[in-house]
């Protein structure tokens, strides 16, 4: 069994993979703390289009209050489907990151923001 950040995300991923249960599956995505994986994130020079820093944006990643594909963004054909993570940045703000998994280690930030209103409503209803 692995340790997952977001198990929501770990079983999509194992699915689109088409591993089975009883294979032991290491998550691609984990959190930039594990030792083990080290994740790449890319930005988007539209990332830093409202303010967000480099620096904000990784805080966010390591401190995740939602992170789940956007609805918008459920046909399985599609290639880079859209995440939507909510986390604190250095100054305990929360950020709405909107991102793409590019592979197994990296991700591409393509925008970054205060969170706006109306996702505040997710976090509430992951509790």
């Amino acid at each position: 069994m692995h340790e997952c950040w977001n198990l929501t995300r770990c079983a999509s991923l194992k699915n689109q993979k088409r591993i089975s249960d009883d294979e032991v599956f290491d998550c691609p995505i984990q959190r930039s703390y594990n030792p083990k994986v080290d994740i790449a994130i890319n930005f988007s020079s539209s990332a830093f289009k409202h303010g967000a820093t480099e620096a904000d944006i990784r805080m966010a990643f390591d401190n995740v209050l939602y992170d789940e594909r956007l609805d918008d963004s459920d046909d399985e054909n599609e290639l880079n489907p859209r995440y939507l993570l909510i986390g604190f940045d250095r100054n305990a703000n929360t950020l709405e990151i909107l991102y793409n998994i590019i592979d197994e280690n990296t991700l591409k930030v393509f925008h970054a923001m205060k969170c706006r209103n109306i996702y505040l409503p997710l976090i509430k209803s992951k509790e």
